[in-house]
């Protein structure tokens, strides 16, 4: 017969306060490490007519918790992301999004893992 206890004293919450903690500051690293890598290859991908477009990506801006904001504010970007009924879209934004979400998530699991071990 085996016989377990769980005991809740201070000394394991400080512990799952620690791991915690851990945690939200590897996830938050994570988040901007992507946004940083997010910016630059939407920089890359963003066609060149005056270099107005490419110079008007911004970011990583804080937007909270584990998040942060990537923004091009020239008006005329989300008719080249797109596209117009005259042209198509060129989705730099996009496939940047999908270049990096891979790494992104494998830089969310090891957060996790390192904050568990």
């Amino acid at each position: 017969m085996l016989n377990m206890s769980v005991v809740n004293g201070p000394q394991f919450q400080a512990n799952i306060a620690r791991r915690g903690a851990m945690m939200s500051k590897g996830l938050d690293t994570a988040a901007k490490a992507a946004a940083t890598k997010l910016r630059t290859t939407a920089a890359k991908n963003t066609p060149v007519d005056t270099g107005n477009l490419r110079q008007g990506w911004q970011g990583p801006i804080p937007a909270g918790r584990w998040t942060y904001e990537v923004r091009n504010d020239v008006e005329y970007g989300k008719y080249v992301e797109f596209g117009t009924w005259k042209m198509a879209g060129r989705f730099m934004l996009t496939r940047a999004v999908h270049e990096i979400e891979p790494q992104f998530h494998l830089a969310c699991r090891a957060a996790v893992r390192q904050a568990c071990m």
